[in-house]
């Protein structure tokens, strides 16, 4: 039963009555892309790295299409469309580019009455250093053209477009450090009770990045009433990234400095599926 309703409504995708067809959807990306950082500072010393990040998060779209052009095989028609993501949500919950132990929360705990001095520096959670990666809302926009493609009863339509697309970065470094006046006791370094303090390095700096390239989508028509269609879609895209994809910025707590640096790769891809709601008029 449903194969008959998919197969009725998926013909009905390629009425050449519609005109201007506008549409609103809805849909999820997932999207791939890899950064590289560096966080270097007079309290710990030099670190670099860089890690692939997998993402997903939610769309919203809008397009107008153009009437069937002319008489010609697939019955193609001109088609505008943009579409806005709201900020990734990083699926494995981490959101690092690079990573020196664990810098969170420091917690000095003195040791106990009567000893005479605190556990020495080394031997402190929360150290380290960092450059975070916050990825924000993006948005796209291009121009494409979509055919009819007729495939086991069903008519597809196969949309490939040009876009311009853009996107919004939040890098974070973050230096910490525990420091104290040091003593020998029992033959091992420790601190002099009361002197252990938190050196705390942090400093952000947002950058937007700019690509273009190619995305290929694939629709079939599931539903209508009335005036109004439904249907599902599948897309593809990959996107390169054009101008500058570096950031490079400091921080400074007193006589204490670092410096942090951070680089995309030129190359980002995904997938999108999502419903389509369309207007064909009465």
């Amino acid at each position: 039963m449903l194969a008959a309703v998919l197969l009725v409504h998926g013909r009905a995708a390629g009425d050449e009555s519609a005109g201007w067809i506008p549409s609103l959807a809805i849909g999820a990306d997932v999207q791939t892309g890899t950064a590289s950082a560096t966080v270097a500072s007079s309290l710990r010393g030099e670190f670099d790295g860089g890690r692939s990040f997998v993402s997903g998060n939610p769309t919203l779209r809008g397009e107008l299409m153009s009437p069937v052009i002319g008489e010609v095989p697939g019955r193609p028609r001109l088609f505008a469309h943009a579409g806005w993501q709201w900020g990734w949500t990083v699926l494995d919950e981490e959101r690092f580019v690079v990573k020196e132990l664990n810098p969170s929360q420091v917690v000095i705990e003195p040791s106990p009455f009567p000893a005479v001095a605190d556990t020495p520096p080394k031997l402190v959670d929360g150290q380290g250093s960092e450059v975070d990666l916050e990825i924000r809302n993006g948005w796209y926009t291009g121009l494409g053209i979509a055919f009819h493609v007729p495939l086991a009863g069903f008519d597809f339509l196969l949309k490939p477009s040009a876009d311009y697309y853009q996107q919004s970065l939040r890098y974070q470094g973050t230096v910490l450090n525990v420091t104290c006046q040091v003593i020998i006791n029992l033959n091992k370094p420790r601190c002099v009770k009361g002197t252990q303090a938190i050196q705390d390095i942090g400093r952000s700096d947002d950058s937007t990045l700019h690509a273009l390239g190619p995305r290929l989508g694939v629709e079939l028509e599931v539903g209508q009433r009335g005036p109004l269609s439904f249907a599902l879609f599948a897309e593809g895209f990959v996107y390169w990234i054009v101008g500058d994809r570096s950031v490079r910025f400091e921080g400074q707590s007193g006589g204490d400095t670092a410096t942090f640096s951070a680089k995309t790769d030129s190359l980002m891809g995904g997938g999108s599926v999502g419903m389509r709601m369309s207007w064909r008029g009465q």
